[in-house]
């Protein structure tokens, strides 16, 4: 009499991917129905190359969205149906065009507008290039009253929450100054008509 010893399979019950705000390396997360499975990690769902047995794998470096594979093995090598676990790959290149006033005088507000080709995207304010609390959020920003000529910088915001590059944005303020002094020395006063 044969006995056979039946393998039991084993499977993916748990992964996650990851969101990259720029091309980069993603960590990967599996996890199988058993502690006794080992993991492996596929380029597709048909290439026969591992590409790492880490239930945690720190991939190479992606330029762009990807998509990885994962299965779970048992002793006799058997392997469980290839998973999907996805990498998101958001790097936001979109140009951001900029509409004003052309000119305020000092003491006035100024408001500014932000477009751009990625359509759902947001914008967020800021006073400077690296200060990290916006002032305003939205396509459209109003500043408080301008002294003198301004600079603010906007950024894009993607869906997924990846920031890009950061706008410099001119506030300008007009900078005539007529001269009083001498208007008021060449006035004349008439007394009794």
């Amino acid at each position: 009499v044969t006995s056979i010893n039946k393998e039991e399979v084993f499977q993916i019950t748990q992964t996650s991917g990851a969101s990259l705000c720029k091309p980069g390396s993603a960590t990967l997360n599996a996890v199988a129905s058993s502690s006794n499975a080992s993991i492996r990690w596929y380029e597709s769902e048909s290439s026969t190359e591992v590409l790492s047995t880490d239930a945690q794998w720190i991939t190479p470096s992606v330029n762009a969205s990807k998509t990885y594979y994962v299965a779970a093995v048992n002793a006799a090598g058997c392997e469980s149906l290839r998973v999907p676990v996805s990498i998101d790959v958001t790097d936001v290149t979109a140009t951001i065009e900029i509409e004003n006033s052309s000119l305020v005088c000092s003491g006035q507000s100024m408001t500014l507008t932000a477009n751009s080709e990625m359509a759902d995207g947001t914008y967020r304010w800021y006073e400077t290039l690296t200060s990290t609390t916006p002032v305003g959020e939205g396509n459209s920003f109003t500043t408080p009253s301008l002294p003198k000529t301004t600079k603010y910088y906007v950024s894009l915001i993607s869906p997924s929450g990846c920031e890009g590059t950061r706008k410099e944005v001119l506030a300008n303020v007009a900078s005539y100054n007529p001269d009083l002094t001498s208007v008021a020395e060449s006035a004349e006063i008439c007394i009794g008509g």
